[in-house]
C-alpha cells in the first residue's frame, strides 16, 4: 500500500474517533467539523481508488463501562 493510502486511512480513523467523541460529549460544533472532515477524506479516498473500511455501526464503545 502507498504511503498516501496509509496516511489517508490513519487520518480517517482519527477523524472518525474525534467525531464519535464529539457526539458522545454533545459538542455540536465538533460534530459538524469532524463529520465534514470524514466526508472529505472518504471522498478523497474514492477519488484515488483507495478502499477504506466502512464506518462501524453505532453502539457502545469498548471500555465505556457497558457490559
Amino acid at each position: 500500500m502507498s504511503t498516501f493510502g496509509e496516511n489517508l486511512r490513519q487520518r480517517l480513523t482519527t477523524a472518525r474517533r474525534a467525531l464519535a467523541a464529539a457526539q458522545r460529549d454533545g459538542d455540536d460544533f465538533g460534530v459538524q467539523t469532524h463529520a465534514s472532515e470524514v466526508e472529505d477524506l472518504e471522498r478523497l479516498a474514492a477519488t484515488h481508488g483507495i478502499v477504506v473500511a466502512p464506518e462501524p455501526a453505532a453502539g457502545p464503545a469498548v471500555g465505556d463501562g457497558v457490559e
